[in-house]
C-alpha cells in the first residue's frame, strides 16, 4: 500500500491535479459559481438584520410567563399529531405510523450527511 492517495481511476492525486491545471474552468462554470455567491451574499445581506434583531431579544425570554412555554409545547404536540395523521391518510394505514417519518429522516440524514458514498458503495478497498 502506498502513502500517496489514489484517485478512483488509479492515478495518484498529484498527477490528477497536475493534469487538471492545464484545463481551466469553462466560463459557464465560473459564471454559475459567481451567480451562486452573489445570491448567497444577497440573502445574507437581507436576512442578517432580522437574525440579529431576534438574537438581541434573547434576554427578554426571562420575562415571559411560564404558561406560554406550556402553550408552545402543546402546539408542538398538536403539530406532530397532525403530521402523523397526514401520514396515516397518505399511506392509507390503519395504525398510526408514529415513527415512520422520523426514522426515515434520520436514516436519510445519517446516510447522506457527508455528501459522499461510503467506500464500500464505490468499491474502494480500505
Amino acid at each position: 500500500m502506498s502513502d500517496q492517495p489514489q484517485a478512483q481511476d488509479g492515478q495518484s492525486l498529484a498527477v490528477k491535479i497536475d493534469s487538471e491545471k492545464g484545463h481551466p474552468l469553462a466560463w459557464k462554470a465560473v459564471v454559475k459559481r459567481a451567480a451562486m455567491v452573489l445570491v448567497a451574499g444577497l440573502i445574507i445581506y437581507l436576512v442578517f438584520p432580522a437574525i440579529t434583531e431576534v438574537l438581541a431579544s434573547w434576554p427578554r425570554l426571562s420575562t415571559l410567563h411560564p404558561w406560554w412555554f406550556t402553550l408552545a409545547i402543546g402546539a408542538e404536540i398538536a403539530h406532530f399529531m397532525c403530521t402523523f395523521a397526514l401520514q396515516r391518510l397518505a399511506l392509507r394505514a390503519r395504525a398510526w405510523p408514529l415513527l415512520a417519518g422520523p426514522i426515515a429522516y434520520g436514516a436519510f440524514w445519517l446516510r447522506y450527511r457527508s455528501h459522499r458514498p461510503s467506500p464500500q458503495a464505490t468499491g474502494v478497498k480500505t
